[in-house]
């Protein structure tokens, strides 16, 4: 069975990913700013896509945070175990997106009603 994810589920797994990849810019600035102005964009563009509900623009940005993570581990300007820990983190969130994105599209309403018809247009509502 599927887990089901609450709004308030991505919201804080966003806001721990943003926290972590400000505290990571925080340590490579002095080295590399560039890579430090990444690291902090991308955190604030996550936590906006999430908070908007923006699922798919927080995929691509979840894309991007990995691929910065990593080559600032491989150039010596990040502690590669904290890359692999917040990119592991990045992935949870990536892959609970999934499943949010993957039961949505599977939920049929039909399903809900025992006496639902489909050729049928009488639709009432409720008071």
């Amino acid at each position: 069975m599927k887990e089901i994810y609450s709004h308030k589920f991505f919201v804080q797994k966003a806001y721990e990913l943003s926290y972590a990849l400000f505290r990571l810019a925080e340590k490579a600035r002095e080295a590399h700013s560039s890579l430090a102005d990444r690291l902090e964009a991308s955190a604030l563009d996550l936590l906006n896509d999430v908070v908007g509900g923006g699922f798919s623009g927080a995929q691509k940005t979840l894309l991007g945070i990995h691929y910065f993570l990593r080559v600032g581990g491989d150039a010596g300007a990040l502690n590669p175990s904290h890359v692999r820990m917040v990119v592991a983190e990045a992935e949870k969130l990536n892959s609970a997106i999934e499943d949010s994105n993957n039961s949505a599209k599977e939920e049929n309403p039909a399903e809900i009603f025992s006496d639902w018809n489909s050729n049928s247009n009488n639709y009432r509502l409720l008071p």
